[in-house]
């Protein structure tokens, strides 16, 4: 071998006879000394030996120098993101304080943006932009199977899906949408105008209902419960408020884009007639 013709790194270790797990122990030392500044005292004393060695720090600064400013990027982007958020509560303090807010409603809304900074909520499809370079045909067979059977528990639809299913098809592509909430947040508020069905596809929500001057005990809304159905045939308002128990999200049909995708079919236009 090498060692026996020329003089080697090795030789050494072989006239002391080490033993396996020390020359193992002083490979492992070498291997980090080319990573690091660590000094070593062991060096080539050939041209093969030289030119491995040059070969390995050469790797080793290509991979310490990618870990040095992939470990520098995080770092800037932690701190800025920190920054950001020492900012933002500064700038809510200030606007609170600068308003006279009380101070029971300021602890609510930082407690409120607190909970909903460092909670998951479910990805819609807007979260993904990739998504909306899609063709139209993959799109509407991606809302189809996406919305699709959420909205076929309703019995109308069920019977829409059954005898046309293009039609479907359309309404699930062009009539809806998918919003996820937070934990508190409020889709919808007594006296507002209902624009669309509310289907709920996740979490838990409380709806009061208005009972004069006061709400009546809150009822428990929960997945797959749909809501504000007369607004797909005539103007409608809500009588009361939908509060978030917990992150989650709601399906809208929106009543203007489903009454013009149902238009472009006159049989199952009478049906729904009929039905409304």
């Amino acid at each position: 071998g090498l060692i026996d013709t020329e003089h080697s790194w090795l030789t050494p270790l072989v006239e002391k006879d080490a033993s396996a797990p020390y020359k193992y122990i002083v490979a492992y030392h070498w291997t980090m000394a080319q990573f690091t500044p660590a000094p070593h005292n062991f060096h080539p004393t050939n041209f093969q030996e030289r030119l491995y060695a040059v070969s390995v720090l050469f790797v080793g600064l290509v991979l310490f120098s990618s870990l040095i400013g992939s470990t520098t990027a995080l770092i800037n982007q932690s701190r800025a993101e920190a920054s950001k958020k020492m900012l933002e509560a500064d700038a809510l303090r200030r606007f609170l304080a600068d308003h006279n807010v009380s101070l029971s409603l300021g602890n609510r809304i930082i407690h409120f943006l607190k909970e909903n900074r460092v909670r998951h909520r479910q990805v819609v499809e807007s979260d993904v932009a990739s998504l909306q370079i899609l063709p139209p045909s993959l799109s509407t067979e991606l809302h189809y199977e996406a919305y699709g059977q959420m909205v076929v528990a309703h019995p109308l639809f069920c019977r829409v899906n059954a005898v046309h299913t293009a039609l479907m098809q359309e309404i699930c592509h062009t009539a809806i949408t998918e919003k996820a909430v937070a934990k508190g947040e409020e889709p919808f508020r007594n006296k507002a105008p209902s624009k669309g069905m509310i289907l709920i596809k996740g979490g838990k929500f409380t709806y009061e209902f208005r009972q004069t001057v006061k709400y009546a005990p809150g009822k428990i809304v929960e997945e797959n419960d749909m809501l504000c159905e007369a607004a797909l045939w005539c103007p409608w308002e809500h009588h009361g408020n939908l509060i978030s128990n917990s992150a989650g999200s709601i399906v809208y049909l929106w009543a203007s884009n489903f009454q013009a995708a149902a238009a472009q079919d006159n049989d199952c236009c009478r049906y729904f007639k009929k039905y409304a």
